[in-house]
Formats: C-alpha cells, structure tokens, sequence
C-alpha cells in the first residue's frame, strides 16, 4: 500500500497515535560534515498496518520520540537511529534487533537486512538509495519506496528469525542487544584506532586520553571526529610528546590546523616522559592470543549457532586478554550469560593452548 510523505504535525501524532505495537522503525540521515547526523525521515509501521514515512525536517522530530518512548520497539541494527531520535527526547521501551536475531539463528552477525528478507523471507529488497540525497524536497517515488521497505517486512521477519532461536538463547538475546545498543562513550573511543596495541603502555595511557579529548570536542563542535584530528595525527603526538606547539609542527606531516586550533588545549593532555616504543614481539603474543580466541568464538559459533561476533566481541576479547595477563582465569570479565554458558570451556581453552603463558610479559 503507498502512503504518502507525512509532513504534518497534526497528521503525524494521528498515525503515531494509531500504531500498533510492536513498532517497526527505521530512519533516514545525513551523516557528512558534523558529529551528530542530520535527520531526514522516521519510518515507522504498526504490527498488521501500512509503514508509514514522517519527514523529519516538516514535523517536530520531539513529537515522533514522545509519540514512540517506552513502546516497544522493532528495527534492524538501530544504535545510530537511536541515538539520533534520543537527542529529541526517546526513551526507548524493549526493542527487538533483527541483526542480532539472525546472530543467534545460525545466520551470521552482522548481516544486512536485505540478505536477512532474502535468505529467511524469500522476498528481495530494492536496492539503490542507501547514499541518496534525503534531503531534497519532493522526494523521488524510488526514495519513498525505498524507505518504506526498510520497515515493511520486520514483523514477519522477526517472527521467523524467532522460530530459528531456541528458547534457551533469551537471556543471551537480551543482554546482547543491550550490549550493541549502548551509546558509545568518550572513554572508549581509543579502541577504534587499530594501532592502539603497537604503542608501549605509556604511549598507550596518552593515545587514551587524545581520543577521548578528540570525541568530547568533536560532540561540542558538531564536527565528524576524523575531521577533528585524524588516528595518525594523534598515534604521532602519543609517541612524541611534543612540549610546544613547535615541537608539534616539527613532523612537517603534521596538521597546522590541528596545532594552531587545538594545540593548547593538547599539550595538557601530553604531558610525561615519552615511554618506550611496544616491543614487536609482545604485539605478536598480543595478536597472537586475540587469534586464539576469534578461533574459539568461531567454534562456539558451529557448535552452538550463536554468532562468534556476539560469542566473543571485541570489548569482551580485550577484557579477556587483560584477565589472562594479570593471572585472573578462571574467574574471567564476561557477562552473565557468557559466563552461564562459556566459562567453563573457555578457561579450559586458556589451559589448553596456554594462552596464560604466551601473554606473560612485563609491561615498561
């Protein structure tokens, strides 16, 4: 059924208002040039109902997020439209990730949401729009299209995906969706810089604090974070330590705009001998360990069904790896349901390859 552009406050509240829940919801940004993404359109679809388009730009966006809080909720991989539509006031109720579903279904993680209306729906997605300008008013018949399917077929798609996932999977559903749809903190932005593990403990301390200044101030400037200072420039001024804003500019590389914009508020941040650089070798145990436990995630995945990603993600590897290198196991930094359905045998795995061992090594 075609609906057309909802561009109307009065119009919107009615549809809102009528929805059925669950609540299927999507939603279209533009994300160039600033931190915080400009919204386009919210597609939303009641259980059994027609999905309907609101344009972002014509009705309140605090309406639609007042309209939706504390209802529950359907969308697939929906952080970013979540803490887009929490900067204007939603208060999320229980929301439903497709893409973690399809993780505990046996069908991989991630996965994109029109391989998932394919291989378990049999119904193709029309492609095409996903860089389109949103922001052009009208808006093409192809756009529309594109933007209702986003949330046409999550109802059915979620029942589905729910007959594949056996029952003993629940907790471990909720507590990953929890997991991916936390906000991101300042604090942890340092674990998206790939080098981090090749910097000596030092270089590391101050690699932590360059991120975390670099996302706080590109939040206040609206500003894209690699924008700000890029991952080179601040892996630079962590081996470094210039003490000046000259000794900044020495490396001819190095931005001027970064220095003479921010060069003040860095140099704080740089203070302290410059430690040694991270011996090769022990980057090689380092590498070598997260290997052996993407490996065991990877088992665990064919044996159980569970995605590895989801298994063993990232956060989880590191928390691991930090626990195995301060003599820790069994009693390892995982969540309930990991722990409820892993420890055992990963300890025993620890045991087994020795991972206790190989990451023994004195930190400078």
């Amino acid at each position: 059924m075609t609906t057309p552009l909802i561009d109307d406050d009065t119009a919107a509240d009615e549809i809102l208002g009528a929805l059925a829940d669950p609540v299927a919801l999507d939603t279209e940004f533009h994300s160039e040039h600033r931190f915080h993404p400009r919204l386009m359109l919210v597609q939303v679809r009641g259980e059994g109902g027609p999905a309907h388009v609101l344009d972002a730009r014509s009705v309140d966006p605090r309406r639609i997020a007042a309209a939706l809080s504390h209802r529950p909720l359907i969308a697939h991989a929906p952080a970013q439209d979540l803490a887009i539509l929490r900067r204007y006031g939603l208060e999320p109720g229980h929301v439903t990730d497709t893409q973690v579903l399809a993780g505990f279904a046996g069908l991989g993680y991630p996965r994109s949401l029109g391989d998932l209306c394919r291989d378990v729906l049999d119904r193709p997605m029309p492609g095409g729009s996903t860089l389109s300008d949103w922001a052009r008013r009208p808006l093409a018949t192809s756009q529309l299209a594109y933007a209702r399917e986003d949330v046409l077929h999550l109802h059915e798609l979620v029942a589905a995906l729910g007959e594949r996932i056996p029952d003993r999977f629940s907790d471990a559903v909720t507590a990953c969706t929890a997991e991916v749809l936390t906000p991101a903190r300042p604090e942890d932005a340092w674990q998206r810089i790939r080098a981090f593990r090749v910097l000596s403990p030092s270089d590391r301390a101050t690699l932590v604090r360059l991120a975390t200044w670099r996302e706080r101030t590109a939040r206040a400037l609206d500003q894209p974070s690699y924008q700000m200072a890029n991952d080179a420039s601040l892996i630079d001024l962590a081996r470094r330590r210039p003490n000046s804003i000259e000794q900044m500019r020495a490396n001819r590389r190095f931005p001027k705009r970064l220095a003479k914009q921010h060069g003040a508020a860095l140099l704080p941040l740089l203070a302290g001998p410059s430690g040694d650089r991270w011996p090769y070798e022990e980057h090689a145990k380092e590498a070598a360990a997260t290997a052996a436990l993407e490996s065991f995630a990877a088992r665990f995945e064919v044996e159980e069904g569970i995605a590895a990603r989801l298994t063993l993600p990232p956060t989880a590897i590191r928390a691991v790896i930090q626990a195995i290198r301060a003599g820790s196991p069994p009693q390892l930094p995982l969540a309930q349901w990991r722990k409820d359905r892993l420890e055992v045998e990963l300890s025993r795995f620890v045991t087994e390859t020795a991972l206790s061992e190989l990451l023994t090594f004195s930190e400078k």
